[in-house]
């Protein structure tokens, strides 16, 4: 059993990519799998068992749960490399400098524009920057 309260104390709840984080997470469930086993085989006392069946309960929760956030995070960056992915696209495929609107790259360029008066305004770029215009 020390065995898992090492693992809480060195950390090793970082996940440093998918693979080790999947491979934690299939060791958790294993070594709850063998304790639940090792209980049906030996009669293990109810309340001794009752302790340790909760403490690797709420590691593996916790690490559902930080492994869920790491997921995000990665589904974030990726939306992002899109949305670069995207502009880049755009912006190489001028063949000169830009001297009028142009709607297809200000289409790829801005999300979505705040109006607060008639000449104060903010662009949400698909970069995630706003720019804010004020017109005197």
């Amino acid at each position: 059993m020390r065995k898992n309260e090492e693992h809480c104390s060195k950390g090793i709840w970082l996940i440093r990519g998918t693979e080790a984080s999947d491979k934690r997470l299939d060791e958790l469930k294993n070594e709850l799998k063998r304790f639940i086993s090792f209980q049906v085989n030996n009669n293990v006392d109810s309340e001794v068992y009752n302790e340790e069946y909760k403490k690797y309960s709420e590691e593996l929760e916790e690490f559902r749960k930080k492994r869920l956030e790491h997921d995000k995070v990665n589904d974030l960056k990726d939306g992002l490399k899109q949305r670069f992915d995207e502009i880049l696209k755009t912006i190489n495929s001028w063949d000169s400098l830009l001297e009028e609107f142009d709607e297809q790259i200000f289409n790829a360029l801005v999300e979505e524009i705040e109006v607060f008066s008639p000449t104060h305004f903010v662009f949400q770029l698909k970069s995630g920057w706003r720019v804010e215009e004020i017109e005197e």
